[in-house]
């Protein structure tokens, strides 16, 4: 049993060049379920954008970003 938290977001989008800091990630409790969650992405004080997060299953086929 897992769960995916805003440090997992972060730690997946910096292997694909990507630097967001996990605060920036608006993630009250971490997702426990599998598909797709918007997790809100906050990039400046008045704009928040959403961030698809599509969560599966260890070992099957890993997200491209």
């Amino acid at each position: 049993y897992g769960s995916v938290t805003a440090a997992d977001i972060a730690e997946f989008l910096k292997t694909k060049g990507f630097e967001i800091d996990r605060r920036k990630l608006i993630l009250p409790e971490p997702i426990k379920t599998l598909g797709e969650h918007d997790v809100p992405l906050k990039l400046h004080r008045e704009v928040t954008t959403p961030l698809k997060v599509k969560v599966v299953k260890e070992g099957a086929e890993t997200p491209t970003a």
